[in-house]
């Protein structure tokens, strides 16, 4: 996708969406490694903590959910000052 301009890659891991047991780290490194492109994890946050994960261990440029916001499982800007204390760089809005 890189080869034919995209400017960033959204992968969204279908096996998790929705289940809130975390991004699938795994296939989020194997992309990493050959992809140069702003990566966005999507599919499977369910805690604070599967966000700091997506950053840390898979090297993501950003994290993306849904129903842990609609459902206020997680405060969006509880969040923000969660992963900037675990020294992940936010913005804030």
């Amino acid at each position: 996708m890189q080869k034919r301009g995209a400017g960033e890659i959204v992968l969204n891991m279908m096996n998790q969406d929705g289940v809130r047991n975390g991004y699938d780290l795994e296939q989020l490194k194997k992309v990493r490694e050959v992809c140069h492109v702003p990566l966005i994890a999507s599919g499977g946050a369910g805690t604070m903590e599967h966000f700091l994960e997506a950053f840390r261990d898979a090297d993501v440029d950003g994290a993306l959910a849904a129903s842990v916001f609609h459902k206020q499982i997680i405060n969006i800007g509880e969040l923000k000052a969660y992963l900037a204390t675990q020294g992940v760089e936010i913005r804030i809005c």
